[in-house]
């Protein structure tokens, strides 16, 4: 058999065993609160945070600017140790207390455009949270497309992001000057904020946009995903929609490109559909808002206003207006918070190795975490099919892999 047959053969099988795996997945009625704390449960174990060593947040205010309507500070310090972090906290101009949002950034070369969101926020009176996830923006040198280290270790890397955001929430609710916490983010963040509604209950509010489908469909994709989008064990244990659904009667904002190039339409609103009859189930259907943008992937200057727009209604502060869209378009540099990188920061998988005083094995690929029983080298007689099965083969030697790590929850592998 060519290198190539094999890999489609193994292709086929393993969507098979995707899809056989989704259809297992339990009927639950997430108006019972049994089912409810089931998938809690189960989403908790899936990204091992029960297992992830708390991040005791130590922060330092470097800088404070004044920019129209409003302020920022930088901030910078560490979590865990060796870990520097990195954020923006945009203030309003009127006297505190203000509520504050935490804004989870999506992956974007710059994160100017959730900047843009904290300065609209804090326009409208509200705070805003901007801080860099594990290995982005500001903190890119730590390494995040292809972090390993948590899954060889059973737990998973948005578990890291989200233990450090939690970390984040804590110190905003142990300052004076915040009145109620809410999140919002996109893309990337868009699932950040997802956990978060899950798993934070004492969120007063969350949005989430420029993610919420299936965890189905992201899985069966047949592309290379970061590594913050492995959720392990998801396959036939719970789905997107019940993740949401666990923030009833909570307001909850659900929102979509039309020509979101990751996401179709369709099903983004079959999904909302399901989370609205669990909230009319808690006579709360009035606090779930799903809509369609003109727009893609990205917040576009129409979806930051009507983000503040729900926010503005949830915390009753002053609503936007056209003019503060504007205003904030006009700025495009919020300021570093590390102007120059610790010299003892450690690359995330070295950080993960040494939270949990284990000595890496070896240099790790994802298929030997999660095998799918396909050889790393092929082999051939013939060299120019040699060099085109070995390509083949590692594109789809990572693809199966993702594919496994769907199917197994920590422990299983």
């Amino acid at each position: 058999m060519k290198p190539y047959t094999e890999c489609f053969r193994l292709l086929e099988v393993t969507e098979r065993k995707m899809l056989k795996a989704a259809s297992c997945r339990p009927v639950r009625d997430m108006g019972k609160e049994s089912s409810r704390r089931e998938v809690r449960d189960l989403f908790r174990h899936s990204l091992g945070i029960h297992r992830i060593p708390e991040p005791e947040l130590q922060v330092d205010r470097r800088e404070c600017r004044k920019l129209d309507g409003c302020s920022v500070e930088l901030l910078s310090g560490r979590s865990w140790e060796h870990c520097p972090v990195a954020a923006h906290l945009f203030y309003p101009a009127t006297p505190p207390p203000w509520p504050v949002l935490t804004v989870c950034c999506g992956h974007a070369w710059r994160k100017t455009d959730y900047c843009r969101m904290g300065m609209l926020l804090a326009r409208t009176g509200i705070a805003a949270l901007v801080p860099d996830n594990i290995g982005q923006n500001e903190r890119s040198a730590m390494g995040h497309w292809d972090v390993l280290a948590p899954f060889a270790l059973g737990i998973s890397f948005q578990g890291m992001i989200v233990a450090e955001t939690s970390a984040w929430i804590r110190f905003l609710r142990k300052d004076c000057r915040f009145s109620g916490i809410g999140a919002a983010g996109n893309s990337g963040g868009g699932l950040l904020s997802l956990c978060l509604a899950a798993l934070e209950e004492n969120l007063a509010a969350v949005a989430s946009t420029g993610y919420p489908s299936t965890f189905e469909y992201i899985a069966r994709k047949r592309k290379n995903h970061c590594a913050c989008n492995w959720i392990p064990g998801a396959l036939g244990r719970f789905e997107m929609w019940e993740i949401y659904s666990l923030f009833a009667p909570r307001p909850l904002l659900l929102m979509q490109g039309e020509q979101d190039e990751f996401f179709p339409a369709e099903i983004f609103s079959a999904m909302t559909k399901q989370v609205r009859e669990v909230y009319s189930r808690f006579s709360a259907e009035e606090r779930f808002f799903s809509c369609l943008t003109k727009g893609g992937h990205a917040w576009s200057p129409e979806s930051r206003f009507r983000i503040a727009s729900f926010f503005s209604e949830v915390f009753q502060t002053r609503k936007p207006e056209r003019e503060d869209e504007s205003a904030v378009s006009r700025t495009d540099e919020f300021g570093q918070c590390l102007p120059v990188w610790p010299e003892d920061a450690r690359h995330t998988d070295d950080l993960v190795w040494s939270l949990f005083r284990k000595t890496p094995y070896k240099p790790l690929e994802l298929h030997e975490i999660f095998p799918a029983g396909l050889s790393p080298d092929p082999g051939s007689s013939d060299p120019a099919d040699a060099e085109s099965g070995r390509k083949t083969f590692r594109e789809t030697m990572r693809i199966l892999a993702q594919w496994e790590c769907f199917l197994k929850a920590p422990g299983e592998h």
